[in-house]
């Protein structure tokens, strides 16, 4: 950024100069076990819920007068990919890093009639209005169709392939020199548990499921 920013924002005049600035890492940690840390933390992009629009982050950039262009970070949401400058400026105490997806999986983003889509690893097709859409909207559910006998044979993504681990270490490592962060595991699941099966399933069935078939709810789930 051109310039810096701090956010507006107050710590006790007093007892803030007498306490000792924490890390990000051991101020989030003192937080979590309901110790008082030298200020309250910030979390912005750490999961999903708490990050921002590609199209909001852009305008903001823009509002600070920067000369960052702002990145995608997560294709079906849009959210973006949040700079170590810009967290950095906003001291941000989190950062997320997300494992990759399987190596079998690839990306084959379709244009068709004003629409993108794809099909995500897990089979679930997100379509985006171009130039109109802030996020994918789910147009395919692939276990909406699936008998429960079936499920066994749903071609699942396999959470061990060894392409999900690339490069993640290293990653973390280089924040974890720039800024000593508390981090947080990204994921599919960061939106709540539940809210990802009924992707899978479709909203419909899946609470239907909930009460009339609790037992394929909680293989699902598994």
């Amino acid at each position: 950024m051109n310039r810096p920013y701090t956010p507006a924002c107050k710590d006790t005049p007093k007892s803030s100069m007498e306490r000792k600035v924490m890390t990000s890492r051991k101020r989030t940690l003192t937080a979590l076990s309901h110790r008082e840390p030298d200020r309250v933390p910030y979390d912005l992009g750490g999961l999903g819920p708490s990050g921002i629009s590609i199209q909001a982050y852009r305008n903001l950039l823009n509002h600070l007068q920067s000369q960052e262009k702002g990145e995608v970070g997560d294709v079906a949401s849009q959210r973006a990919r949040l700079s170590e400058e810009f967290l950095l400026g906003f001291r941000v105490d989190t950062r997320s890093f997300r494992v990759r997806s399987q190596g079998s999986w690839v990306l084959k983003m379709q244009e068709e009639k004003g629409y993108s889509s794809f099909y995500d690893e897990w089979g679930i097709g997100r379509k985006l209005a171009e130039d109109r859409g802030m996020h994918f909207f789910i147009f395919h559910h692939p276990l909406s169709e699936v008998e429960t006998s079936d499920l066994s044979r749903f071609p699942w993504p396999d959470p061990m392939d060894g392409h999900r681990r690339i490069g993640v270490a290293e990653e973390a490592r280089v924040i974890r020199q720039e800024a000593d962060p508390a981090f947080v595991l990204g994921s599919s699941f960061s939106s709540g548990l539940l809210q990802f099966a009924a992707q899978l399933e479709g909203h419909e069935r899946f609470f239907t499921d909930l009460l009339l078939d609790p037992k394929r709810t909680e293989w699902i789930l598994d």
